[in-house]
Formats: structure tokens, C-alpha cells, sequence
């Protein structure tokens, strides 16, 4: 699991919008790759813009493209 800040609530829900490949979860456990946005569910005091990423099974070229492709739509 890693985590980054996009430093806003509207680039991280549009991160995991454009993102063809994550799965957004509310936990991490399964095969494939997943992301949340932390601060959604309000008990921890984190940055809006907060993404928790759990790295999954898929092909590592896939997992990298399709982080390029949401990180360059915000």
C-alpha cells in the first residue's frame, strides 16, 4: 500500500474517475489493484486530496499506464 496527495478533493475523486484500471474500495483484500479516497469517510484527520493505493495483481506496465493516464487528466 502506498499513499500520495493530490492536494484537493475535486483532483482526487477525478484521479479515481479517469483511472481505467483501480477499483475504488473501502478496504483492501482482493486480487486487483483498488484506491480510496481517505478522507471521504471523515474519522482521520488527513488532507483531502489523500489517495490510499493497494498495488494488485495486473501487469506492472498496465498498473503504470493507467496511473499516467489519471494523473494526466487532472
Amino acid at each position: 500500500i502506498i499513499s500520495f496527495d493530490l492536494g484537493a478533493q475535486a483532483k482526487a475523486e477525478q484521479f479515481l474517475a479517469n483511472s481505467e484500471l483501480l477499483f475504488e474500495a473501502t478496504s483492501f483484500g482482493g486480487l486487483h489493484t483498488m484506491a480510496e479516497r481517505r478522507a471521504r469517510w471523515g474519522a482521520d484527520k488527513v488532507s483531502e486530496g489523500l489517495i490510499r493505493l493497494s498495488v494488485g495483481c495486473e501487469r506492472c506496465e498496465d498498473i503504470q499506464q493507467s496511473l499516467d493516464d489519471a494523473l494526466s487528466c487532472i
